[in-house]
């Protein structure tokens, strides 16, 4: 168990700046991508019918951009091992401990969402499974989880909030004010998820500054 650390606002707002600017293209390819594929999937299938397929997509899309945003933190000239199943299970089971959580009391689940924040890293950089990822993450966030809430609430706030207090506004306007609205809220949520694998990926970093996959080789 590795000892908690504290993380400060500003330092991982700094870091997320650092890998935003430092990975930019590849962030924009998946908001984009991301932003693409929802609307298109909508029109198809309707918003129930396009959840699914949107969730795979994401979780694939996001794998992969966290993996690129930790490719310094990877065993060196060895093969690449891609640990899905490890991130499914840690996913689906704080997945629906979040859901409980915000159908409870909203606060719960918000709560949730941070102390498990680290599950993608934790699976990726030090190829953890599941359930060793989720225990992992919740002892390293125990003195952070205050700075990933206000981060989480904060980007999401502008990101998400924004566009879909837009959206409600655009609600009987023109048919074009509208689909801009919607594509605008479509991306807003799109940038806020790749902005949360940032954070998770940055809190990494602070509080596990010296972690790498070499424990594999002693494991």
């Amino acid at each position: 168990m590795e000892q908690a650390g504290n993380l400060g606002f500003g330092a991982l707002l700094d870091e997320m700046l650092r890998l935003t600017r430092q990975h930019f293209p590849a962030a924009a390819l998946v908001v984009l991508g991301l932003t693409a594929a929802d609307l298109i999937l909508v029109w198809m299938m309707s918003d129930f019918g396009s959840f699914l397929p949107t969730s795979v997509l994401q979780f694939f899309m996001f794998y992969h951009f966290s993996e690129h945003l930790l490719a310094d933190r990877l065993p060196a000239g060895q093969a690449r091992q891609r640990h899905y199943g490890a991130l499914f299970f840690a996913s689906f089971m704080s997945g629906i401990g979040i859901l409980v959580g915000l159908v409870l009391l909203v606060i719960p689940g918000i709560y949730l969402m941070a102390r498990w924040a680290l599950i993608t890293p934790l699976v990726i950089a030090e190829q953890r499974d599941g359930s060793d990822a989720l225990s992992e993450s919740w002892d390293v966030t125990l003195h952070s989880n205050g700075v990933l809430i206000a981060m989480m609430l904060t980007t999401g706030a502008v990101l998400v909030g924004v566009p879909l207090l837009l959206l409600i506004a655009a609600e009987g306007a023109e048919e074009m004010a509208a689909y801009a609205s919607e594509v605008l809220f479509s991306l807003g949520v799109s940038a806020w998820s790749a902005i949360s694998s940032v954070m998770a990926v940055a809190a990494y970093r602070l509080l596990k500054p010296g972690t790498n996959a070499i424990r594999e080789v002693f494991a």
